[in-house]
């Protein structure tokens, strides 16, 4: 299986197909947070949407520059991995999105007693 994983995407779409286009084909993409920057909905819709495109089949958690909307959005399309686990081809994948506090204030943030 070829998975390939993408971190702090933050909503730019720009290297997506270049990146594809140097990888070729793969079974499957891990998203590890801050899927769009300080966006919900539609900038996740966004994002997912130019995956898919390349491989349908994703595993995602939102990070802390995500609004809840974002999470909300991985769960509507079956992509979230968030207090979760998925078994693909044998390989197990656990996910934990959000963060511990920042120094500045981020959507997505998450105390270590919770």
């Amino acid at each position: 299986m070829i998975i390939i994983g993408f971190s702090d995407i933050h909503g730019n779409l720009t290297q997506i197909d270049r990146i594809f286009k140097q990888t070729g084909p793969v079974d499957l993409v891990v998203l590890t947070g801050d899927i769009t920057h300080f966006g919900g909905n539609d900038e996740a819709r966004q994002v997912i949407e130019a995956i898919t495109a390349h491989c349908p089949r994703i595993l995602a958690v939102h990070g802390n520059c995500d609004y809840p909307e974002a999470h909300d959005y991985l769960v509507q399309t079956g992509t979230n991995l968030h207090c979760r686990r998925e078994t693909i081809d044998g390989i197990s994948f656990v996910g934990t999105g959000l963060s511990l506090p920042c120094p500045g204030q981020t959507p997505g943030e998450i105390s270590e007693q919770a």
